[in-house]
Formats: structure tokens, sequence, C-alpha cells
């Protein structure tokens, strides 16, 4: 079940004096202040704020109990109004702040120093490589969180068996975003390992998005992945219509755009999920649990599930595997 927002997004365009309004006035030794700090509006990234939500009650704590009050903004992925949005969600004076994507999970690490609050983030690529937590193992000081980074030999087995002549893979990631350069980053082994060749393909600003994918119309690429990146992914209908004139069907890990018909498949993650894992580590945290003791959470094989497009199947002329007959995941 998802909880949604009782509560409005107050867009980066808006005046910021709005996103500084102090939390519904409610009994202070008995609510807990969270503040959510978001990088833009994208179905994705509201599926984790509903997970983390939904986390947050199975730890006892929601609006409706009347124990949890929440205030968010996002910047609308503008990375130069972080530091405001920022600013104005600790002025007010939250018990643990939730920051959403990459971008505002680095920018409150280092703005906020001296805070005096914990931070969860989700998702982020790699927290590690974020300089987020020390390692996989364990949380950092102040913050911990939930990570979106797929299960890579999973990731590759599924993109072999619905391209059996498999051999070169594009990457478009964002190179201003350290989610999607680590995305980048940890295919790349994983690519080698499985006999395959990657072929970077780096863009820094959605504008530049097609010249970048047509500098590389020379040489062979039998699949695109889209690394994960709010802006790559809010670029989904330009980048399928460059793909799809040069012939590259699109491999990625969200669902919405197969659904849309702009990818040909997904091995996704559970969005919702990776928002719920990050929900429950703070509401352990708003009870008492440090962050270092709170090892970042990164899904599994058993938390990834294929979406496969039928129209782009009959546009590449791909027959769905036998052994993938029975997944009840092909969409029209």
């Amino acid at each position: 079940m998802k909880i949604r927002h009782a509560f409005t997004i107050v867009a980066a365009s808006l005046a910021f004096a709005a996103l500084a309004m102090p939390f519904r006035a409610m009994a202070a030794d008995t609510v807990k202040h969270v503040a959510i700090a978001g990088w833009g509006p994208h179905p994705t990234l509201t599926e984790v704020v509903d997970g983390v939500l939904h986390g947050l009650a199975e730890q006892g704590y929601s609006t409706e109990k009347g124990n949890l009050a929440i205030e968010e903004s996002h910047v609308n992925f503008d990375r130069s109004l972080l530091p405001q949005m920022l600013t104005k969600l600790a002025g007010t004076r939250p018990d643990l702040m939730i920051t959403v994507s990459t971008p505002p999970s680095q920018t409150a690490q280092t703005l906020l120093r001296g805070r005096d609050f914990p931070i969860v983030f989700a998702p982020v690529g790699d927290p590690v490589q974020a300089g987020l937590v020390p390692s996989w193992d364990r949380g950092g000081k102040m913050a911990t969180g939930a990570s979106n980074m797929p299960d890579w030999d999973s990731m590759l087995n599924f993109m072999g068996t619905l391209l059996p002549k498999l051999q070169r893979i594009g990457v478009l990631y964002d190179t201003a975003d350290d989610s999607s350069t680590s995305f980048l980053h940890a295919i790349t082994p994983a690519a080698v390992k499985h006999g395959l060749e990657v072929v970077p393909i780096g863009m820094d600003s959605p504008a530049e998005i097609p010249q970048r994918m047509r500098s590389v119309a020379g040489k062979r690429i039998d699949a695109l992945i889209p690394a994960s990146s709010g802006r790559i992914y809010s670029s989904m209908a330009a980048i399928a219509a460059v793909a799809q004139s040069m012939g590259w069907p699109i491999i990625g890990t969200h669902g919405d755009p197969v659904e849309h018909g702009q990818a040909l498949a997904a091995l996704t993650v559970e969005w919702f999920k990776v928002g719920e894992a990050a929900g429950i580590m703070a509401g352990k945290v708003l009870k008492g649990s440090s962050t270092e003791s709170l090892p970042p959470y990164r899904p599994g094989d058993a938390d990834m599930h294929p979406v496969i497009s039928q129209r782009l199947m009959e546009h590449y002329r791909i027959e769905l595997p036998p052994s993938l007959a029975g997944c009840d995941c092909v969409v029209p």
C-alpha cells in the first residue's frame, strides 16, 4: 500500500520563502519532524518518496497518527538552487532529513556538516563513491540510506537473453551526476567479465544528448543503457527518438520508458522498495539507532523484475526467449 503525500511539493521556480514555513504546530515531545529535500519531479522519485513514507509508517510514524510532520521541497533538477533549498529546510529544525537522489545528498553532506540532525538518502547509486558512507558494510557518522544500484550480473544476463548477439553496449551517462558516473564505472568491469564491450557516451547537459549520441554513429552498438540520472530520464523521449533512428534498442533499469514505448526492456529496481528501505532506516534512526549502525541498502536479484515492450520487440524483430515465456512481463 502506498501512502500518498499529504503536502504540496514546492517547485524551485517559486519563491523560496514558502519553503521555510514552519512545521504544522504539534506537541514537540510527540511529533517527529522530517524534512524531504528532493531533486526534481519524476515518477520514479515520487515512488521513492511514497516508499519512504510507507517505511516510516512501518516504524510507527505517520501524519495520520499525528506523530509525524513533513516539510518537502525540490529544485527541479537545478543544482545551483540546492544550497538555498537545503538551508531553508535545515532552518525548520527537523529531527531528520531525507535527501532524494545523489546531488541533494552530496550537497547536504557538505553544506550541513555542522547540523545536529541525521540524514537518510535514497536513491543513491553508489553511496561509497559519492562519499556518503565509508563502505557498503556500515553507514556514515551522520548519514545512511538506500541505493538503486542494480545487480549487474542479473542485468547483463537479462540483456544477453533478450539480445543473443549482444557484443557492444552504449552507456549514456550524465558527467555532472556522480550517481550516473558510478553507474558507468560499475557496469564496465561487469561487462568485461561477460565478454562485452562498453561504449561510454557522456553528456554535460540534456540539450546536447542527441548530438552526443550521433557522435558515435560509426561504432557498432547493439543496445543502449541510459545510466541513472534525473536529467537523462527526464529526456527519455528525445533519447528514444535518436536511438530508434540509429537502430539501438534501449534496455534500462526503469520500467516507465518501456511502458511508454520508449525502451525495449528494463530489468527494473522496485523504486517503492528502495524508498521503503530508506524509510525503515529513518524510523530506526528516529527511535535512537545511529546511522553508523545501519549499512546502506542495495537491491539484490530478487528485488528486480523484467518489463518488455511488445511493440518494440516487433519493431526490432525480436522474439521473446523461451526462458522468459512465463514472465508475465510483456506490455503492449
